[in-house]
């Protein structure tokens, strides 16, 4: 990775990306039990788990369109995108919250999530083209970019949420600890 500064950039981002993503997940089920009111009778975690049916069912599709037209093109620009996607859905939790507004959330997260592993992918295999010999090596480095996230982001979230929580009621705002994590 040092030889390939290229390489370390795609690293990098799907790092972080992926430890915001896993971040964001592992708290989402806290989120809605204690945030969004859920519809009389269901459990939380059927309402949880119907939430995220939006970004299983839109990120395929996503990265399969945008794959078709843009990705030979403007690759950066679909990373951009998919960032501000989050940074979207981030910004929407901050706003009061009913349960239909959890699936549109999710929904971006969907378009965000699904062109960002698809491109990431492919801009991985990009900067291995001329510069390395041992292609298996360097992807399998890439690919912990992908698992090694999951190590933090759950102590990460929980951290986020015990310290902020306590903290939104003496500025007024509700499910602070959620909306910072």
């Amino acid at each position: 990775m040092r030889k390939n500064k290229p390489f370390f950039m795609v690293f990098l981002s799907r790092f972080l990306f992926q430890l915001g993503i896993n971040t964001l997940i592992q708290i989402f089920p806290y989120w809605i039990q204690d945030c969004v009111p859920l519809p009389s009778g269901s459990s939380v975690s059927f309402s949880t788990n119907l939430t995220l049916v939006p970004l299983l069912i839109i990120s395929p599709i996503a990265a399969g369109i945008l794959s078709l037209n843009v990705f030979r093109r403007r690759r950066k620009a679909v990373v951009y995108y998919c960032a501000v996607s989050f940074a979207v859905v981030c910004a929407l939790t901050w706003a009061p919250v009913g349960y239909s507004t959890a699936f549109v959330l999710t929904a971006i997260m969907g378009l965000g999530y699904g062109p960002f592993s698809a491109i990431e992918f492919a801009m991985a295999l990009d900067t291995l083209h001329e510069v390395s010999e041992n292609y298996a090596r360097d992807l399998s480095m890439w690919h912990n970019a992908l698992v090694l996230p999951s190590l933090f982001s759950t102590p990460l979230a929980g951290v986020l949420r015990d310290v902020f929580q306590p903290i939104g009621p003496k500025v007024g705002v509700t499910c602070f600890g959620y909306k910072v994590g």
